[in-house]
């Protein structure tokens, strides 16, 4: 049975947070994908992403498998959901929008949420090094952002 509670906006996020779950499953990224859902302002669904290859690439196996060691690509070609999910949206859907993120976000993925107009984010406790977790950035750009931590 699924969580329920009687606070409406508890429960959007619970739905929305969920869908971000569901896109991360259809990352091929072995080091665990995410997935991302961007809400507008106004309480419509206007985006989402997962981690995966740019448009054209084989998306069958994880990017990393294609990479030499040694180079600057180890970390791999695959794009974040985040960025994804900004990427198929509209610039004046995302103003004062909310984000949902299966996993916590990187630096780089707050930095693109601070630029897209993000306002929100709703997420799980960070379970990357910390020098890469973008939480505190993100606080740091952005002292108005309201961060959600789902338990």
């Amino acid at each position: 049975m699924c969580p329920v509670t009687s606070n409406r906006q508890e429960q959007k996020d619970l739905v929305y947070f969920n869908i971000a779950c569901e896109m991360s499953k259809l990352s091929r990224c072995r080091k665990g994908g995410t997935g991302a859902v961007i809400v507008s302002s106004d309480g419509r669904l206007v985006g989402a992403g997962y981690t995966g290859h740019p448009h054209g690439w084989d998306d069958t196996i994880c990017g990393r498998e294609k990479v030499q060691s040694g180079t600057c690509y180890e970390i791999g070609y695959g794009v974040h959901a985040e960025l994804n999910a900004i990427l198929h949206t509209d610039f004046r859907d995302r103003q004062g929008a909310t984000m949902y993120t299966s996993r916590g976000s990187c630096t780089l993925c707050a930095r693109e949420m601070v630029q897209a107009g993000i306002k929100r984010l709703v997420t799980v406790e960070p379970d990357i090094k910390p020098k890469f977790c973008g939480l505190e950035l993100l606080r740091q750009m952005d002292p108005n952002i309201e961060i959600v931590i789902i338990k």
